[in-house]
């Protein structure tokens, strides 16, 4: 395996999410930064904490943005019953139905995509990307002579 195959990943994803803004903007009036963050919210209702770690973002930009999403209908907020401090959020059922449009739809035109990529096989190429994903996740830079953080 080559070096390239990270930045060709990248390059795979600035693609993608370029294309899938471009259809969330048109079919559902929203853009591919509202769908990524919203997305972790529909498989359970998530601390701000938790939330932050899911986006790969800071826990103060994750907490400036609830606010917003939350007068504009998208999400809901409540204090959590087991930690005082804590807070909780979750999708409103507007927010639900558009991430699961919004899944479905990226799906079956991704799925496309693949399927008229000349020498892919879709079914294949998800399978070893999943493998690399877990591979990923599990990784411990120690073993590469970085810290782990």
């Amino acid at each position: 395996m080559t070096t390239a195959l990270a930045v060709t990943l990248h390059d795979l994803v600035h693609e993608m999410d370029s294309l899938a803004d471009t259809m969330l903007q048109q079919r559902l009036g929203v853009g591919v930064g509202l769908f990524v963050f919203l997305t972790p919210l529909s498989y359970q209702t998530l601390d701000l904490t938790h939330l932050a770690k899911a986006l790969n973002l800071t826990r103060a930009a994750t907490s400036k943005r609830v606010p917003s999403l939350e007068r504009d209908g998208w999400v809901t907020t409540a204090p959590d019953p087991h930690h005082g401090r804590r807070v909780l959020v979750s999708l409103t059922a507007e927010g639900m139905e558009m991430v699961t449009q919004g899944r479905a739809m990226l799906s079956e035109a991704f799925d496309a995509v693949a399927d008229n990529a000349p020498a892919v096989d879709g079914d294949a190429l998800n399978v070893q990307l999943q493998s690399l994903l877990t591979t990923l996740r599990h990784v411990n830079l120690g073993d590469y002579g970085y810290e782990d953080s």
